[in-house]
């Protein structure tokens, strides 16, 4: 039954792929339903990769649209906090706590860039700025009220498990600079610590990269199979803020390495 559901739905989707590559004022919203009716199927069919495809696909979307003036409205604000969400659940259902978090960080941010009103008794004259009903008002509510309440399980999970969990990243011995780390290792692989962290805004990045350049050490920052040199701003711009990074401290020394990234993660990962 699932099956057939995702056949009938990429006919769909296919049928309304070549609106992305429209002007935005030509975009409708029907790419975005789309992608998110595939997401949320390939979930149930536990097809996690392809249902992270679509998921992503639908808040991009629904990013592009709400960002021109010539598309924003209340539909396409709404239909950017409920994907959000939506995607933010996905991965929050699969463990990956911080990508989540990125999710439901951003559905608080969205509202509060749109400087809403909100109001209980609609019988009353009661400004909702940026809506054009009583329905978009009170999904983003429903919205809002979701993502609060996710970012506090997730929260208290990390309560429960700590914060602070770096692991060992194995680089190829061919990799490292550092006298002091080959002199520590006599194997084809080196063992370097390092983290995961959130760059999801520019201030972050910014902070970020002021302060690996300050120190004498080499610093990695590494997304999916890439990892590149966390003090050059043009490398770290071209990773999707989306998407949680690792970042990888070369020394030897595990007490130094701890220390470094305890204070990034103690700043980005808010």
């Amino acid at each position: 039954m699932l099956k057939e559901a995702v056949d009938q739905l990429i006919v769909f989707y296919k049928y309304v792929e070549p609106l992305e590559k429209q002007e935005p004022n030509q975009l409708f919203t029907y790419l975005s339903v789309a992608s998110l009716l595939l997401a949320k199927t390939y979930h149930a069919l536990e097809d996690y990769d392809m249902a992270e495809q679509y998921y992503k696909k639908s808040v991009n979307t629904d990013r592009m649209l709400n960002d021109d003036d010539s598309t924003f409205n209340s539909v396409t604000y709404t239909n950017l906090l409920t994907s959000l969400c939506e995607f933010g659940d996905f991965c929050q259902k699969r463990g990956k706590l911080l990508k989540a978090k990125i999710m439901y960080q951003e559905v608080l941010q969205t509202i509060q860039n749109n400087f809403t009103v909100y109001g209980t008794d609609w019988n009353e004259d009661i400004a909702y700025y940026g809506y054009h009903n009583e329905t978009s008002a009170k999904k983003t509510e429903e919205v809002e009220r979701f993502a609060r309440i996710s970012l506090w399980e997730i929260e208290t999970e990390f309560f429960k498990v700590g914060k602070f969990k770096p692991i060992i990243k194995t680089y190829p011995r061919k990799l490292i600079t550092d006298p002091k780390i080959l002199k520590s290792y006599d194997r084809d692989e080196v063992q370097l610590l390092s983290h995961e962290i959130m760059i999801n805004t520019f201030a972050k990045i910014r902070w970020l990269i002021d302060f690996v350049s300050k120190l004498e050490l080499e610093v990695d920052i590494c997304q999916n199979k890439f990892c590149m040199d966390a003090k050059c701003v043009m490398a770290v711009l071209a990773l999707d803020i989306d998407e949680v990074c690792q970042l990888v401290v070369h020394t030897a020394d595990m007490d130094q390495a701890t220390e470094i990234l305890r204070e990034i993660v103690e700043t980005l990962n808010e």
